[in-house]
């Protein structure tokens, strides 16, 4: 039987891995006859605000285990500059509300609680229009000691704002495409720590146009051809390896006027493995399932 402290690590060390898996196309589209070219087109001083909403389910071996978390915030993106086609964006967020149920095996009740945001934005991160993130010095304004940032490390803080950014800025295609035509990325994330990465190879499609609360969208579909996570993690003094491999796929409505997402959607559904140490040595199967839902708040 496994002990409630390995439980415990599991279940602190699957829950928030998750949460930023998610992602956002947004594209500027040029039209000629027969294809569009996908760009994006920021202007400078502009704010885009996006509720964003988690739903994960988790299943521990074969133990009567099924744990379930809601989670959502607010992240707002502000667009400091816009030069030479680059943009210098800054990311907010709002303070996350999370509800946990099903861990009680784990030693953790039924609860709900709200983690609170930094009351400063991140340094600017700058952004291309094809969507290339460069991988600059992000660092963050702390204010506060001991490398925290309101009530999150820095750390943590500065991977959420790193990963936010590589969803929301989606690759877009270096040439004109036609509906039906498909281009690929192939993505390395960091995740519950640095020691994890998730690997994912991506392929997406242009569905076309539609119309769309008054507004005229491109909509882009997304799914993986791959999806992998390796690494090993520390919870409660146990040292686990970890991993995993999945699929996730989701779509995009894009509005074609300003090159920003109205909604999208992402599923994602993952087996991993993990290998415990020590006295409770062995392989654990965690089997989850998340739906992550972003729409865009209009003014």
């Amino acid at each position: 039987m496994i002990r409630a402290t390995t439980l415990k690590a599991i279940a602190a060390t699957s829950v928030p891995c998750v949460f930023f898996i998610c992602f956002a196309l947004q594209a500027k589209a040029n039209f000629s006859e027969n294809s569009v070219q996908l760009k994006y087109l920021l202007k400078a001083g502009e704010e885009y605000v996006y509720s964003q909403r988690t739903s994960m389910k988790q299943s521990v071996g074969d133990m009567e285990m099924s744990a379930s978390m809601e989670a959502g915030n607010d992240v707002i993106l502000l667009i400091k500059e816009a030069k030479e086609h680059k943009y210098k964006v800054e990311t907010m967020f709002s303070p996350l509300k999370i509800s946990i149920s099903g861990l009680e095996q784990a030693g953790f009740p039924d609860t709900a609680m709200t983690i609170d945001a930094p009351s400063s934005a991140s340094e600017p991160i700058m952004v291309s229009e094809d969507g290339t993130i460069a991988e600059e010095k992000n660092k963050l304004k702390e204010k506060e000691t001991g490398g925290m940032v309101g009530n999150m490390s820095a750390t943590a803080l500065r991977q959420a704002v790193k990963q936010t950014l590589k969803y929301v800025f989606g690759p877009l295609p270096d040439r004109p495409i036609s509906t039906g035509e498909e281009w690929a990325h192939e993505t390395s994330e960091d995740g519950t720590s640095r020691d994890v990465k998730i690997t994912a190879k991506w392929k997406y499609t242009f569905a076309g146009i539609i119309d769309t609360l008054g507004k005229r969208c491109a909509v882009i579909n997304a799914k993986t051809t791959s999806l992998n996570m390796e690494g090993t993690v520390s919870q409660t003094g146990m040292k686990m390896q970890v991993e995993g491999d999945g699929a996730a796929s989701g779509r995009s409505i894009v509005e074609i006027a300003n090159g920003m997402s109205l909604t999208g959607k992402v599923a994602m559904q993952i087996e991993m493995r993990m290998a415990v140490s020590g006295q409770d040595q062995m392989i654990v199967p965690v089997s989850m399932e998340t739906v992550n839902i972003f729409t865009r708040k209009i003014k």
